[in-house]
């Protein structure tokens, strides 16, 4: 049982960025409920392409593939498919439009023109250029948290799996 529980207790240090960020305020991102008017749309189009988010989205794909095959190394033989697979579903051709319609729901013109000349700034171009690299530096740290307080889990968990003794009747 102790091999399963240390299974158990890796997966969920490498899987707490994800928890952390299951536990932000939860955002409607149904946009098809929400008229969004066109100059909105277009606001945000203008938007979502000077944030660079098509590189980002690239980069993203390109780093969840690597970790796969570093986690499991017999998916190295189809590491392509996998890649084309991120590519079709959560590519940037695939949803920029509905990423836009995102911010187009969140926020007016005004602010969406604010936010664009932000991203054109120096400082925006350089937190465009560092978000990777900053999103993979936090998830180090909360995973590497984790792990220098894996016994204290391991032992919450074994007390949540350990058998319940039978009561006589």
């Amino acid at each position: 049982m102790l091999k399963i529980v240390s299974k158990v207790a890796l997966v969920i240090a490498l899987a707490m960025p994800a928890v952390v960020n299951a536990e932000a305020p939860k955002v409607d991102t149904n946009t098809t409920t929400v008229k969004i008017d066109s100059a909105r749309l277009e606001a945000a189009k203008e938007l979502v392409a000077a944030m660079g988010i098509k590189d980002s989205y690239a980069k993203m794909i390109d780093q969840a593939t690597k970790a796969m095959v570093i986690r499991e190394p017999k998916l190295k033989s189809v590491e392509g498919d996998i890649k084309a697979f991120y590519t079709k579903y959560i590519g940037w051709d695939t949803i920029k439009d509905k990423m836009a319609a995102i911010y187009a729901k969140h926020y007016t013109v005004k602010e969406l023109a604010e936010l664009k000349k932000f991203y054109q700034s120096e400082v925006g171009q350089k937190s465009i250029k560092l978000m990777p690299q900053i999103m993979q530096e936090g998830k180090k740290l909360g995973a590497s948290s984790v792990m220098a307080h894996m016994d204290e889990l391991k032992k919450i968990m074994m007390k949540a799996l350990a058998p319940k003794p039978q009561l006589k009747k």
